[in-house]
């Protein structure tokens, strides 16, 4: 089974452009995983913990009990996020499990930077309340100037970055 080709970049912008909007249109909310994250994480801590995460004023805005805090659109919008993305990548048939490595580098290195990098970005993300992502999808799609500065952040930082990246992977 070989691959099947990328999609055209316009036609997915204007694919991701119709997310956003049904995003705005259903939820009232824009794109961001980290939010069905936080929602996420509150209901585990109240079902393993009790009361802790009601005492908490970054946990406490999400919702006093269980049921409140996985009742939120954003868990859904993050669950539909996630199984839509693994759908269209087992319909062409990118789905695999693999560790993308360099040659120098070992699986478990490669694991464990992602794993320290994933743990920055969220700590990033709960300390701006609210992800790179949504920010940059939802924001600059509402014209807001926080939304364009991180927008343009994040693509001058990934071109100064990638001749970097480059050298260390290759």
């Amino acid at each position: 089974m070989t691959a099947r080709p990328h999609l055209n970049p316009y036609v997915a912008g204007v694919l991701l452009g119709g997310l956003v909007f049904l995003a705005f249109a259903l939820t009232q909310n824009g794109i961001c995983t980290f939010s069905s994250v936080r929602h996420f994480d509150v209901a585990l801590l109240q079902a393993l913990g009790g009361r802790h995460p009601n005492h908490v004023g970054y946990f406490a805005m999400t919702g006093t009990s269980v049921l409140s805090a996985l009742n939120h659109p954003a868990i859904s919008m993050g669950l539909g996020l996630l199984g839509g993305a693994m759908l269209v990548a087992w319909r062409h048939r990118r789905l695999k499990l693999e560790v993308l490595r360099p040659d120098a580098m070992t699986v478990r290195t490669r694991l464990l930077l992602a794993a320290l990098g994933g743990a920055l970005v969220g700590f990033g993300a709960a300390m701006a309340r609210g992800c790179l992502a949504g920010q940059f999808l939802s924001g600059a799609s509402l014209l807001s100037l926080g939304g364009w500065i991180v927008a343009l952040s994040l693509m001058g930082t990934a071109f100064l970055m990638a001749r970097v990246v480059r050298r260390i992977w290759n």
